[in-house]
C-alpha cells in the first residue's frame, strides 16, 4: 500500500499529539501580549471579571442563549427582573 492510500484512522495513532504544545504556545503568546501592553501603557493589571464579555455585548448573549433554548424545544420569553429599591 502506498503512503497516500493508507487508512487515515491508522495515521492518527502513529502521529504524536500536537494539542498540548500548541495550547502552551497560544497561552504564552496571550500572556506576552498582556505584559507588553501593560508595560507600554505603564498600567497595572486589572481583572475584568468572569462576566466581562457577557456584559460587554449583552444583547448578543441573550439572543444566543434564547436560540439555544429554543433549539432544545423550549419557548422563551425574557422579562427583565426589577431591581430592589
Amino acid at each position: 500500500m502506498k503512503h497516500h492510500e493508507q487508512d487515515p484512522g491508522n495515521r492518527a495513532s502513529t502521529r504524536p499529539a500536537r494539542g498540548k504544545p500548541k495550547a502552551l504556545v497560544a497561552l504564552g503568546h496571550t500572556l506576552f501580549v498582556i505584559v507588553y501592553y501593560l508595560l507600554l501603557r505603564e498600567e497595572e493589571y486589572q481583572e475584568l471579571g468572569g462576566n466581562y464579555f457577557d456584559e460587554r455585548d449583552r444583547q448578543a448573549v441573550e439572543k444566543r442563549l434564547v436560540r439555544r433554548l429554543e433549539n432544545l424545544g423550549y419557548q422563551v420569553a425574557l422579562q427583565p427582573v426589577s431591581s430592589p429599591s
